[in-house]
This record gives structure tokens, C-alpha cells and sequence, in this order.
């Protein structure tokens, strides 16, 4: 009997010993990792029993999640024999509540998981923490056995207690057991104490060691960071110095190009200064027998002035003895060169599209002009399409190889499928097909003039008018002339370039009758001794600063594949 209440004390106070190990001081606790027993006293997760079934990985891991959650779920196995530990909780974290958020919505959502992960380990299983509040016994958590065992214990404790009492011989052999007891308690309360006070130094111990173990580890890196640093600088200011080493080298150098042209600039300078003064004293010297022989020479023409006038003074003395007669001077007509042809155009009475003003008045003009300059001139106004081309065949049948021939036209023209065609006044244009089988193609004029071997074709086109198809409802062609290609021995003007449209005036207050391409290159052809490449371009400038002066634009087109030089008036 006494052998078996001496096993039953040694188990009760190894339970006692058991819970007070367990029992970290909750002040050294992580503030997430303490919790609250049933009996009102603290503790920390880290210090209870169950921990020792879980994995050091798994551990941390358990310790850390709890640092960093809101709330918190642990479940565990209702008996020993199963052991099985979970947990779930709502982090702290944004993008983690997140993630629970989509999941378990509520704390007995997070509940619910931890029950559900436990159970899922095959165990039966409660929670035993919530939020940091123990939901089960005191003894049961701090242990871990389970609550049957436990009680079980407990009534054995109890029960030998109570066999111990009454199989006590006297009350002297009880209070001695009782004071074996109390001695016994007292014991293990100072080694409980004693092994507090062991590991707290050695957490301190160790926590220096780790401090200290930083310390050299900052200090290492920061040697190497300095080393590192001495050597990028180092590296640095050799290649400044190498850098600035080269500058000056490149300095120098230019230093002395520079002054190498210097003196070569000064010897040239001097070279031309001796060669100045040398051309200096020639000129004056030239200049000198110059004066010598101006003299000379104008003595000579005042002596010979002398004898003239004496041989004129003889020759109207004989002359005034003839009697006087009346000399009628008849106006001399301007001879007509057979190698020079003109084919002269002009349309204003159009009949179905818009009318012009300047058209035959500008005809009229260069028929005049090139009459007086010697051309045999075919002026052709206000033609049908019948009439133009008949005036077309003629003149094809009048110009012989080597002739110089001058087609002008004014009136309208239109671009089709970049083809220029010269529109006679009864055209319709109903359609593009139609202005196509109505209209002349100036192509067509200069094949026609290529087949005749003309010498030299000009074909002056004052057309660069507004589209005369564009309505409302319908566009036919194009305004303006497209670039053309002449062939060998002919050259094209447009009096506008392409898109761009030639002015009929000046304005309101022009009082000039006749178009400004028109007006300008009239009276440029007159002048004497200018060939026609440069006629033409004079033309060119004279126009655009007229319509520069009422602010538009418009350049005379010149396509030129003439050979050799062409003189309206020698």
C-alpha cells in the first residue's frame, strides 16, 4: 500500500512538474503568440505540450502564421493516440485578407476549415484555441493527454490520496506524508525557478551571440562595400586621368594645325599682297600706254573727222543741185518666213460649261505678235469640235521638215487619266469617255508635229482653269494640266503649274483686256537677241511676282527638249 501511494504522489507531481515546464513566462511572449487559460492565467503557444508532435518546420511555421494573423483558429486530435494539429486564420496582410476573403468569408468559416483539415487527417478532433483564448482544459492543453486520461489521473491521484488517509496507522504517519508533500512541491517549485532563470540566461546568451554575429556581418559588408568603392574610384580617376592625358595630347595637336595653317594662311596672304603690287604697277603701266595711245588715237580721229566733213560739205553742196523731190514713205510690211508656222486658239463661247472672258482677246494678241516676228499665223476662234479638228489637218498638212512652228492655245482643258485634252466649245461631257471622243489631245498635236520633223515645236497652253465638269452631282477629269513629257526638239508651257490656276486679271481695277501669262509673254517674245529657254523663264518670274502681289500662286510650267538656240526676234 505504501508502494503504490509513493508511485501515485511521484505521478501527481511529475503532472505538476510537467505543467509548470510548459509554462513560459507570458511576458516574454510575442503579444500574437500569448494566449489566456479558462483559470485566468497566461501563456505562450510556444510552451505547450502539443508543439513537441509538430515538425521544427512546421512549428515556425505555426508560430509565424499566428504573429501575422487577425484571428485565428487552432484544432487539434480530442486523444493522443491520433495526432493531428491545424490551423486557419485571417491574415494581416491586404492581399492576403483578400485571398481568405474569397474563401472563408467569416470567422466561422475559418472555424469550420481548421475542424475540417484536422478531421481530414483521420482524427476526431475540437478547437482548443480561438483567437488566443484556451477553449479546453488547462491541464489537457499544456500536456497533451487527453481530457479521458487526464481525469482518469486525477480520480487515481484522488483515490490513493483518500487510501493513503485511511490506511495511515495515526495521524502522525498522515501529517508526515502531507509534509513530504508540501516539501516535495516546494522543491520542484525552486527548480521550476532555477530552470526559468537557466533559460532565460541562455536566450540571452544566445540572443547576444546572434547580435554579435550581425554586428561582424555588417561590419564585413560594410569593409567590402568600402573596398568596392575604393576601387571604383581608383578605377575612375585613372581613366580621368587617362582621359585628360589624351585631351591635352588632342590640344596640342590642334594647337599646332592651327597654327601651322596660321602661318600658311599669312604666307599666302603675303604671296597675294607681292602679287597685287605686281599687278598693280602692270595696270598702271597699261593704263599709262593706254592714255599714250588714246591720245594718239583721238588726234588721229579729229583729222580724220576733218576730212570727212570736208568730203560730206562737197557731197551736199552736189546734192542741193539736184532738185528736191517729194519721197513718200510707205509703211514697211514684216516679211513672212517660210519655215516659221503658227496655229493660233482661242474659245470663250462655250456652250455647255462655264464661258471665258480673255481667251480670244489673248488669240488675238500673239496672232499680231508672231505675225510681226515673220510667222505664217493660222488663227482658229471659237471652234466646234468639228471645226478644230478640221483646223487641225490643215495645219498637220502645212508644216514641212525643219519648219519652226508655234502652237498657242486659250480656253479650257481638263486632265483625264493624266492626258491633256484642249476642249472645243461645243463639247458636252456627259461623261469622261465622251469628253475624250469630243476633245483634241494635246499629245496628239505634238505627235502629229514629231511626224512632220519639225525643227522646233513651242506649244504654249493658256488652259489651267478651274475644272469646268465639277458640279454638284458630277466631276469629270481633273483641273489643272498633268505633267507632260515633250519629245526631242520641243518644249511645252503651261501658264500655270499642276493643281494650280492661271489668273485672267489682276482684279477689280485691272484694266488690261488680256490674261497675265499672256500680257507678259507677248511682250517678252519681242525682244531681240534672247533666246527662247531664256524668254521663257523670264516669263516664268515676271508671272509669279504678279500673282504674288494679290497673294496667289501661280507657276508657269516648262518642260524643254530643245537643241541648240531659238530666236523669236534676232
Amino acid at each position: 500500500m505504501i508502494k503504490t501511494m509513493k508511485n501515485v504522489i511521484k505521478l501527481f507531481f511529475l503532472s505538476i512538474i510537467a505543467i509548470n515546464c510548459n509554462m513560459v513566462n507570458a511576458e516574454s511572449c510575442n503579444f500574437r503568440t500569448k494566449i489566456s487559460f479558462p483559470d485566468g492565467t497566461n501563456g505562450c503557444v510556444e510552451s505547450l505540450a502539443y508543439a513537441n508532435d509538430v515538425p521544427n518546420e512546421q512549428k515556425d511555421k505555426l508560430i509565424n502564421l499566428i504573429k501575422f494573423s487577425q484571428n485565428y483558429f487552432v484544432a487539434k486530435s480530442k486523444y493522443s493516440d491520433c495526432k493531428a494539429i491545424t490551423f486557419r486564420g485571417a491574415f494581416s496582410s491586404a492581399a492576403e485578407a483578400r485571398y481568405r476573403a474569397a474563401h472563408e468569408a467569416s470567422l466561422p468559416g475559418l472555424k469550420k476549415a481548421a475542424l475540417d483539415s484536422c478531421m481530414n487527417q483521420g482524427c476526431d478532433c475540437e478547437i482548443v484555441i480561438e483567437n488566443g483564448n484556451v477553449m479546453v482544459d488547462k491541464e489537457i492543453l499544456l500536456t497533451g493527454r487527453s481530457a479521458a486520461i487526464l481525469s482518469n489521473e486525477v480520480n487515481l491521484v484522488k483515490l490513493n490520496k483518500s487510501n493513503i488517509l485511511m490506511d495511515s496507522d495515526n495521524k502522525q504517519e498522515r501529517l508526515l506524508a502531507e509534509a513530504k508533500i508540501q516539501e516535495e512541491q516546494k522543491v520542484t517549485q525552486v527548480k521550476i525557478k532555477e530552470q526559468d532563470r537557466l533559460l532565460a540566461e541562455a536566450k540571452l546568451v544566445e540572443e547576444k551571440r546572434i547580435t554579435q554575429a550581425r554586428l561582424k556581418e555588417q561590419e564585413r559588408l560594410l569593409l567590402e562595400a568600402k573596398l568596392q568603392d575604393q576601387k571604383i574610384s581608383q578605377a575612375k580617376l585613372k581613366e580621368q586621368e587617362r582621359l585628360l592625358a589624351e585631351a591635352e595630347q588632342l590640344e596640342e595637336q590642334r594647337i599646332a594645325q592651327a597654327r601651322l595653317k596660321e602661318q600658311e594662311r599669312l604666307s599666302a596672304e603675303a604671296k597675294l599682297q607681292e602679287e597685287n603690287k605686281v599687278a598693280q604697277a602692270k595696270l598702271k603701266e597699261q593704263e599709262r600706254l593706254l592714255a599714250e595711245v588714246k591720245i594718239k588715237e583721238e588726234q588721229r580721229i579729229a583729222d580724220l573727222r576733218k576730212v570727212i566733213e570736208k568730203e560730206v560739205r562737197e557731197k551736199i553742196l552736189n546734192e542741193m543741185k539736184i532738185a528736191s523731190t517729194a519721197i513718200s514713205i510707205e509703211k514697211l510690211q514684216p516679211v513672212i518666213y517660210a519655215n516659221r508656222k503658227a496655229l493660233i486658239i482661242g474659245n470663250n463661247s462655250y456652250q455647255k460649261i462655264a464661258k471665258l472672258q480673255t481667251a480670244i482677246e489673248d488669240a488675238n494678241l500673239m496672232s499680231e505678235v508672231l505675225a510681226s516676228l515673220g510667222f505664217q499665223v493660222n488663227l482658229s476662234l471659237d471652234v466646234t469640235e468639228k471645226k478644230l479638228k478640221a483646223d487641225l489637218r490643215n495645219f498637220k498638212n502645212l508644216v514641212k521638215s525643219g519648219d519652226e512652228v508655234v502652237i498657242f492655245y486659250a480656253g479650257h482643258g481638263v486632265q483625264i487619266d493624266s492626258t491633256n485634252y484642249l476642249l472645243p466649245i461645243d463639247v458636252s461631257g456627259q461623261n469622261e469617255e465622251e469628253v475624250k471622243d469630243e476633245a483634241i489631245a494635246l499629245q496628239r498635236l505634238l505627235d502629229d508635229m514629231t511626224e512632220k520633223k519639225a525643227k522646233l515645236t513651242l506649244a504654249v497652253i493658256d488652259a489651267c482653269r478651274d475644272n469646268p465638269f465639277k458640279t454638284a452631282t458630277r466631276s469629270i477629269g481633273t483641273g489643272g494640266l498633268a505633267p507632260t513629257s515633250p519629245a526631242t526638239g520641243q518644249m511645252i508651257v503651261f501658264s500655270a503649274g499642276n493643281n494650280q490656276l492661271a489668273l485672267d486679271s489682276l482684279g477689280p481695277n485691272d484694266k488690261v483686256k488680256n490674261g497675265v501669262f499672256t500680257r507678259i509673254f507677248s511682250k517678252e517674245v519681242q525682244q531681240a537677241g534672247i533666246s527662247i529657254d531664256r524668254v521663257v523663264r523670264t516669263v516664268r518670274s515676271q508671272v509669279v511676282d504678279l500673282a504674288r502681289s494679290i497673294g496667289h500662286n501661280q507657276v508657269p510650267a516648262i518642260y524643254d527638249q530643245v537643241v541648240g538656240d531659238f530666236y523669236f526676234k534676232r
